[in-house]
């Protein structure tokens, strides 16, 4: 399948054929199953949730042969021998689990409702900046600081004054 990288979609949207498989890893690393129901966890326990790495796939052209796969940032050279070149982008849980101020509560916001493709929103854009190069139909992240969540609670908190 495919993937589209959609800022105007909220959540990510995975394939029901990755489901089984980050359940399983899920349950491994947390001891707890994996959904989508809302959860009242503390700030110290979400920071304890894992972070979720998504592997795309190098475009052929852009690969550095100069750059070592095994020490670069962002490359899957440590994780993924057999393609060392393809680009790693982290969701950490401060990205994948939504905050209710209303309830005290966090949602998961990564479902698998897809048949074969997968639409990663913009939790998953968050904390990168992102290059979409239409010219020669390729995509380019980078981690960034730029901290979205301290902008909109600083915006909020300035009106309420």
């Amino acid at each position: 399948g495919g993937v589209m990288i959609d800022s105007g979609t909220t959540d990510t949207y995975l394939p029901l054929k990755l489901q089984h498989k980050f359940e399983a890893l899920w349950r491994e690393i947390t001891g707890a199953p994996y959904s989508n129901d809302e959860v009242e966890i503390s700030h110290e326990d979400l920071l304890a949730l894992p972070t979720v790495l998504f592997q795309l796939e190098a475009h052929a052209d852009s690969i550095n042969e100069e750059l070592d796969p095994k020490k670069t940032v962002g490359l899957a050279g440590l994780v993924d021998a057999k393609n060392p070149q393809d680009i790693l982008v982290a969701m950490p849980a401060t990205h994948y689990m939504e905050y209710s101020v209303e309830y005290d509560i966090y949602k998961p916001r990564i479902y698998f409702t897809q048949k074969s493709d997968a639409v990663l929103g913009a939790n998953f854009m968050m904390g990168h900046d992102i290059l979409f190069d239409a010219e020669k139909g390729r995509i380019g992240f980078s981690e960034s600081d730029c901290d979205y969540m301290s902008i909109v609670q600083n915006a909020a908190s300035s009106t309420r004054d």
